[in-house]
């Protein structure tokens, strides 16, 4: 079996370079997948890694990426892919290679669908995010008698009006009535929360700054606590601080799925052919000590079936 080099330092040549969003944590996870998935499959390939400076703002990067005369570039998060995208927009005329991304949160939202038209035609991937609708059903699942959910959201950010779209569109379909407050990131966050005073069953946790950063997260599950309905979030920190349940995304697997973008591409694939890619793998958490604040009986083999439960 042909193993994948990754190297880490300033090679002359790369068949593949990755660019990460920054170093360390979930984008390593993501990384560490996509070159195992690679070697698995027999891939002989020199793989240089540079991790982005300060935010996608930097051309420098790219440019020192494509230098590399790589077969294709890989980028790791929403930064790296945009930094990726804006080079290309500023260079119409320099040769350009294709890109497959992952760990990318709205990749519709950013115009990297084959919709998008020729500007997107270089791009494919994997991404970042769970259907609104898997989180409705397992909270339905410990919950049956919750009938209206709540957000909160920033309006002036596309990602979460798409979001938001989503989480309508899904709850109508569930017949759940979804209450979804505006919160821009100068307003009050304790008036966006008194609009839903005793208007929800329950709150939704988005990946937005505006009530997802630590803070803001903390009123939240004050309110959420006073008011004695479930906090329901979308990875295991929130559930371990306090939300009755979490649904997540494998960030090992975004790298596999995103390898075998890469190998297709790499075997010839148009990457505008390709769709992009939905998580197949989802983690699923659980708070007992929330459940019991909230007189609620999470089913045992619910719990057997968890990826985490915590118990404090």
């Amino acid at each position: 079996m042909w193993g994948c080099l990754v190297l880490l330092g300033y090679a002359q040549s790369a068949d593949l370079v990755i660019l990460k969003s920054r170093q360390g944590g979930i984008y390593d996870e993501a990384v560490a997948g996509l070159t195992s998935e690679l070697e698995r499959q027999g891939y002989q390939l020199v793989i240089q890694t540079l991790v982005l400076k300060g935010d996608r703002s930097d051309p420098d990067i790219v440019r020192t990426a494509l230098t590399r005369k790589p077969k294709l570039l890989v980028a790791v998060g929403n930064n790296a892919v945009q930094a990726i995208q804006q080079y290309y927009e500023r260079q119409p005329n320099q040769p350009k290679v294709p890109v497959v991304f992952t760990m990318v949160l709205d990749p519709v939202g950013l115009g990297l669908n084959p919709e998008a038209g020729s500007k997107a035609s270089l791009f494919t991937g994997v991404e970042l995010s769970v259907r609104p609708q898997r989180m409705f059903r397992a909270l339905l699942d410990v919950h049956s008698q919750v009938k209206t959910i709540g957000l909160l959201y920033n309006p002036d950010d596309p990602t979460s009006r798409r979001l938001v779209a989503q989480a309508e569109d899904d709850a109508k379909r569930m017949e759940l009535q979804l209450v979804a407050a505006p919160l821009r990131p100068n307003e009050s966050l304790q008036g966006a929360l008194q609009s839903l005073q005793n208007k929800i069953d329950a709150f939704m946790l988005i990946p937005d700054p505006v009530c997802a950063s630590p803070e803001p997260f903390n009123q939240i599950l004050a309110f959420t606590t006073e008011q004695k309905i479930p906090l329901i979030a979308f990875a295991d920190t929130f559930v371990r601080r306090g939300a009755l349940l979490g649904l997540g995304i494998d960030f090992r697997e975004q790298g596999i799925l995103g390898a075998e973008l890469v190998a297709r591409v790499l075997e010839g694939g148009n990457p505008a052919s390709l769709p992009i890619q939905s998580p197949r793998k989802y983690l699923i958490y659980y708070n007992l000590r929330q459940a019991k604040a909230l007189n609620l009986t999470i089913p045992e083999m619910l719990l057997n079936l968890a990826d985490k439960v915590f118990e404090q």
